[in-house]
């Protein structure tokens, strides 16, 4: 395979990439602004994407057995790149693009959906019909999908702990950009915060794979390990205990030496007034100690105790740390 076979194979496979998920409906507005800029960076790349869009609309106007009878694994040509060769179409595709040169509806019906979220300091335990646990934390929206061939959880945003029932046939997928996790059968936490993304490990395995759709890497986590992914591709690797992944199931906050400003954000993700630290030198300042995620100002009343401060308290706002 040459260069230039390679690089077209990855125009198509990042064109089929983008085009399933936007025509699914599961893009944010940064998403879509990033497959604007993906688009107008390369010819190439506009010409991919409107081969799809052809495609499907072509697709559209066949019978259901029809479509049905011309897709067709995907199988190698004489040249060796992937391609699926499709009966009554003038254009090809990558493997990747497959489930999207099909209407969805016809090959990949989900068997169960679900939608769950939580609020400002409320979590949720859910038992789903697999057998796996998933416990939400605060401020967190997902949605649950199991297909016949894979389980599925989009995590919009907030925090999740998961403890997947082992299935190999249906491998269990978390996704949540820029990330996602595969795994068949373990207990971890995923964390989406904006363009950030963080994994712990509790036991077991899994298989995270991060970066733009068309420049994916992967990695491999173990008890213990912690990954922390940003949408613009920086990954960062770190040991996390793994006794404490998802400390927030027991309602607690663990810090060890973290500066006065994280461990306030932290908190203030249960609150709904929040915690205010208004000296940028103090919010330096570390600290370390278990506190009650369920009683916030619990660790007001200790602060005073564990370092030089004062907290006011207005009436209408939310708490605010001064130095003494």
């Amino acid at each position: 395979m040459t260069h230039a076979d390679r690089d077209d194979d990855a125009i198509h496979d990042a064109a089929a990439l983008w085009f399933a998920r936007e025509s699914g409906g599961t893009l944010s507005p940064d998403q879509r602004r990033e497959l604007r800029a993906w688009r107008q960076a390369d010819p190439a790349h506009d010409a991919a994407y409107r081969a799809m869009q052809a495609t499907w609309q072509a697709s559209a106007a066949m019978r259901a057995a029809d479509l049905r009878s011309i897709v067709q694994p995907a199988r190698p040509v004489a040249s060796g790149r992937r391609r699926l060769v499709w009966t009554g179409f003038a254009l090809t595709a990558s493997a990747a693009g497959i489930a999207v040169l099909a209407r969805p509806a016809l090959l990949a019906q989900p068997e169960y959906v679900a939608r769950h979220a939580t609020g400002t300091g409320q979590r949720q335990s859910l038992a789903l019909p697999d057998g796996s646990i998933l416990e939400l934390n605060t401020r967190t929206a997902l949605e649950v999908r199991f297909y016949a061939e894979r389980r599925e959880v989009i995590l919009e945003h907030g925090e999740a702990w998961f403890s997947v029932q082992p299935d190999t046939a249906r491998p269990f997928y978390v996704q949540a950009d820029p990330a996602e996790v595969r795994v068949v059968g373990t207990r971890f936490s995923v964390r989406r915060e904006g363009e950030h993304v963080q994994v712990g490990v509790s036991s077991g395995a899994v298989q995270v794979r991060t970066g733009r759709l068309w420049d994916r890497q992967s990695h491999a986590l173990r008890a213990g390990d912690g990954l922390q992914a940003h949408q613009a591709g920086a990954v960062q690797l770190h040991a996390v205990d793994a006794r404490n992944v998802a400390a927030w199931r027991q309602g607690k906050a663990i810090f060890d030496g973290t500066p006065l400003g994280e461990v306030v954000a932290e908190l203030n993700r249960y609150r709904d007034l929040p915690i205010e630290v208004r000296d940028p030198a103090l919010a330096q300042a570390r600290i370390a100690g278990v506190f009650s995620v369920d009683d916030t100002d619990a660790f007001l009343d200790v602060l005073p105790r564990l370092m030089p401060v004062q907290v006011l308290h207005v009436a209408g706002l939310g708490p605010r740390i001064v130095r003494l």
